[in-house]
Order: C-alpha cells, then sequence, then structure tokens
C-alpha cells in the first residue's frame, strides 16, 4: 500500500475563516506551526512527546546519529554526532566512542567523557523518572579513560546496543549539584526560563520560551557543523485548521503536521510541498475489562472487531489514500518483518451478533439493546477532537456500527493532554474504552511497550499473554536485529488474535512546507533531523 500525498479532491469543501497576516519575515529566520508546547527543555525528562524529541536531537546530541534507510534505522557519525568514531569490542559487548575534538557546549566548556558518564549515571538515578529505562538497563558501566575516549560495557550482546549508548548527553558541569529529581532539576534557572543561558551542544540554542505560544531558537556558534537557517520559530496553533490557514497566508513556513482530511487542499497548491513520514501511526480502541467486564472475554472483543467498517470509514472520511486497516501491531513500515497472514478483521455484523448471541447477550426487552441478566451492553468510548485520523469523527461512525449490532456507546471528547493522561498516565486506569493512537517504535518494541508485561505503563488495558511471557523475552534476548525481528512478529500474531485493542488503521503523517524552504531530510524517523541544514529561497 502507498500512502499518497495528491490527487484525492474533497466531496465537501472546507470552509474556513481567513486569518488576517502582516508578516515581513527575514530571509534567514524559519517559522514552523506545531500543534503542542513542548515539556521541560531537558532530554532525560520529556514525556514522548514529537516535539519533545525532535527538540532533544537538536538541543542535545548524541554520540552517534540515527537515519532511517531502507525500512530499518542505520547509524553513523556525521555533524550531529559528538563522536567522531565508534568501535565494538572482540565479544561486542563493549562498545568504545572516540569523542570529536571540536565538541564544545554553548558555554565554551568542552565536551568529554565524563559528560557521557555522568549522563548516564543520572538516567539510573532519576529512575521512574526517566521514560526511557532500557537506555541503561543492559548497560553494566560507562567509563571514560581518557577525556575523549568513553567506553559502554553491556551485560551481553543485543540489538539496540549502538541506540541506548547514543542518547542526548547533558553537560556534567551545568547540572552536577541538583539533586538527581525531575523536580530538583527543574528548578534549575535555565530550564525554568530557558533562554541564552541553556547549556546545549546542537545546532541551536534556545533564546525565548513562552509556554503555549512559541519557542525561539537561533544558531549556536559553537557548533561544529554549519547552520544554513539563522533563527528558527516554532509557534504552538493547536487547531489544525488553523495552521493550515497560516501556512496559506504566509504566517507560517512549515506545518506539522497535516491531518489527512486537509492534504487535498494543500496538494493542490502549487507553493507548497508535502513529505510524507510513512504509515508509522495507528489508532485503535482499547477495551479495559477492568473497567468493563464484557471487554475481558477475547470471543466479545472479536465480535466488537467484526462491527466496525474500517474501509468503509476511511471511505466515507475520505482518507483512503492516506490510510491502510490495521490487523495487528506491526505497521506497513516493517514489512520484512510483518506476519504475512495477518489480515484486517472484516466488516461481518451478522457474525458479530451471532457472537453476541452465544455469550448470553440478547435484546430481551426489545430496545434495540443487547442485554444480559438485565445489563445492558452499553459503554463510554473516550477520545480528541482534532488529532489522530479524524478521531472524533471516526468514534461517531463507530457509535453508529456498534449501535447496528445493539451496542450502546455514550461518546466523551478531551482536549488531547487530557485524554493522554487519563489513558497513559493515570494508572488507575478510569475509562471503559479510549479511542486513541500510537507511533510504533524502529526496531518493533513497540510490541513489548503497550502490550507487556501486564503492569506497563502503556499496557493500558493490562492485557496478559503467556505466549508473550515466552516470545518477548526472546526477542529481547535477541543478539541481532533479524533475530529479534522474528519473534516481534510471532508476538504480533498472538496480539491480533486477542484483539486487547480494535486496531483500526495505520496511517502517515505529513508535513507541509512553502517551496522556499529547501533542503529537507523529513521521513519515518525524524521531521527535524537535518534542520540545521535546511536553506530559505528569496
Amino acid at each position: 500500500m502507498s500512502f499518497k500525498l495528491v490527487g484525492l479532491s474533497l466531496a465537501t469543501a472546507l470552509a474556513v475563516t481567513s486569518v488576517a497576516c502582516e508578516r515581513q519575515a527575514p530571509a534567514r529566520q524559519l517559522i514552523i506551526g506545531e500543534p503542542s508546547d513542548v515539556g521541560l527543555i531537558f532530554p532525560l525528562a520529556h514525556r514522548n512527546y514529537d516535539l519533545d524529541s525532535e527538540l532533544r536531537r537538536l538541543l542535545y546530541p548524541g554520540l552517534n546519529s540515527a537515519r532511517w534507510e531502507n525500512g530499518r534505522v542505520e547509524y553513523s557519525v556525521d555533524d550531529m554526532s559528538l563522536a567522531r568514531a565508534w568501535e565494538f569490542d572482540a565479544d561486542s559487548t563493549a562498545i568504545t566512542y572516540v569523542l570529536r575534538s571540536d565538541a564544545v557546549w554553548s558555554d565554551g566548556e568542552a565536551i568529554d567523557g565524563q559528560d557521557v558518564v555522568f549522563t548516564y549515571n543520572l538516567m539510573r538515578r532519576l529512575g521512574s523518572d526517566f521514560p526511557y529505562g532500557d537506555y541503561y538497563r543492559a548497560i553494566d558501566s560507562v567509563v571514560a579513560r581518557e577525556p575523549r575516549r568513553v567506553t559502554f560495557f553491556f551485560s551481553r550482546r543485543y540489538p539496540q546496543m549502538l541506540e541506548h549508548s547514543g542518547y542526548s548527553i547533558v553537560p556534567e558541569h551545568v547540572y552536577r549539584d541538583y539533586e538527581p529529581t525531575i523536580e530538583a532539576l527543574a528548578r534549575h534557572p535555565a530550564l525554568r526560563e530557558p533562554g541564552d543561558s541553556l547549556v546545549v551542544s546542537g545546532p541551536y540554542l534556545v533564546t525565548e520560551w513562552l509556554p503555549g505560544e512559541r519557542l525561539a531558537l537561533r544558531a549556536n556558534p559553537r557548533f561544529a557543523g554549519e547552520v544554513k537557517i539563522e533563527n528558527v520559530v516554532i509557534r504552538f496553533v493547536p487547531e489544525a485548521t488553523t495552521r493550515v490557514v497560516e501556512l496559506e497566508n504566509g504566517s507560517l513556513d512549515v506545518v506539522n503536521p497535516v491531518p489527512p482530511e486537509l492534504l487535498p487542499r494543500l496538494a493542490e497548491a502549487q507553493r507548497f510541498r508535502l513529505a510524507s513520514r510513512g504509515a508509522r501511526f495507528y489508532d485503535f480502541i482499547a477495551w479495559n475489562g477492568a473497567r468493563f467486564e464484557p471487554f475481558a472475554d477475547p470471543v466479545i472483543r472479536r465480535a466488537l472487531s467484526l462491527a466496525i467498517d474500517r474501509q468503509g470509514i476511511l471511505d466515507g472520511l475520505q482518507v483512503a489514500d492516506f490510510a491502510v486497516p490495521a490487523a495487528g501491531p506491526w505497521p506497513p513500515i516493517f514489512a520484512q518483518a510483518a506476519a504475512e497472514s495477518l489480515e484486517p478483521d472484516p466488516y461481518l455484523p451478522d457474525t458479530a451478533r451471532a457472537i453476541f448471541a452465544s455469550r448470553g447477550w440478547r435484546d430481551t426487552d426489545d430496545d434495540g439493546i443487547l442485554d444480559r441478566n438485565g445489563r445492558p451492553f452499553r459503554f463510554t468510548l473516550v477520545t480528541s477532537p482534532g488529532s489522530g485520523l479524524l478521531r472524533s469523527s471516526a468514534a461517531e461512525i463507530i457509535q453508529a456500527h456498534l449501535a447496528r449490532v445493539g451496542i450502546d456507546v455514550e461518546l466523551r471528547l478531551l482536549e488531547r493532554s487530557a485524554l493522554n493522561d487519563l489513558v497513559y498516565f493515570d494508572r488507575t486506569r478510569q475509562f471503559q474504552a479510549a479511542l486513541v493512537g500510537w507511533s510504533s517504535s524502529l526496531d518493533g518494541t513497540h510490541v513489548r511497550d503497550q502490550f507487556w508485561p501486564p503492569d506497563a505503563q502503556y499496557n493500558v488495558t493490562g492485557y496478559i499473554s503467556a505466549a508473550l511471557d515466552t516470545l518477548i523475552p526472546q526477542a529481547l534476548a535477541s543478539t541481532t536485529r533479524d533475530q529479534a525481528a522474528r519473534y516481534w512478529s510471532e508476538a504480533a500474531k498472538v496480539i491480533a488474535t486477542d484483539r486487547p485493542l480494535a486496531f483500526l488503521w495505520f496511517y502517515g503523517e505529513a508535513v507541509a512546507l512553502t517551496n522556499r524552504v529547501r533542503n529537507t531530510k523529513i521521513d519515518t524517523y525524524s521531521v527535524y533531523q537535518n534542520l540545521h541544514q535546511w536553506t530559505l529561497q528569496p
């Protein structure tokens, strides 16, 4: 399935109100529109928001650079890496990095091995405050043998060694005197009010942060590479249509992301370019059996899935050129490892009705709603407007589909951050069903993160599988990426069969740019990975 960014016309014209614009951007200023603000501008504290990840790589590079090549992540050294070379030891359980001689912090201090040791020790000391425990769990120690030589000693060989040793590095001399908690670090003056005093090593400095409004960046004169655009302003514009209108008016040079329903409008305008990030994203319904007992039954979950017409929803919302029905947690970008036997659940409402009846759910009082032991099949589905693949509109159609088989669904719309808090961060899981989304990892480990073990933060349904208890440790114990991929693929089959989620569709987010923005590299891995090399035409 290829995801096209051109050629679809809307059946219904999108009505928007023009936004007045009086802007004369300097030739060396780029203005980006993003939907939400960043969190704490510190790489060991972000909450996995897309912009946090992008900004982390721009301000705090790691020892190596990652790129998406031929359907997988490849690692190298370049102007965005703090090291100039690395080598594995004979048994591949240690990596020694040689730091660049021109790698310095923005305050002029040299970057050395002690900064690397400090960063990884701080990860450990932060514990659960650091969201990516995998980055240090398999590392026995990090040793700075010389000022510019640092060695990572791992407990074993495994596929993510370069990824985990390549995380963003922070300056020891700035943060060593602070208690190792996010709360304490957040009190650092440069993190409370980031500006020129924020010590970084990447191509840009932070010059201003007005929470909820904008973040301003300026070229870092001490960055080892060349920076082509002097000033970058990231404006936070929550409403997608408003972002597109401002792009059309000239108030913005870049919009990330553009929802699929607005892509045809921009594709028809010759003054814009569209860049796809690939089908890395998927939407799903999480069935919380702890809050609504019928969802604990995998047979009922299958019936619910068969009652949803995925392709019909994509066709009806006119986004079928940008999405494909999902069969499980493996997106199309992993075609080489995806389980060939997985197929999306078809739309079979009669079969769904029969399954419900076999589990004792019948309409005994002729009110159009299935019931069992006097209890109606009624639940609340939470989602958010203006995010994902038309989630609120899709939720309304799913509500209608389920009503046809006798399920009464109440919709509840929440603002995006409130929804994320409810589903992902409130460990009491106070929801019955949630239509939300996920961005898959680029190595398959999202299968573990989202479904195992039962008490994992992002296993939002508390899904339990004896098969995963075997397969996922085997994947994690693999020494190569190809070996691990086989286990992740088998795990995907198990998950698809059990259906703890109703997998809806995979889709590719897109970025819109004015034609004057050139030399961009936007792909599955990142939007702003080479931002410092972007250029602006007059």
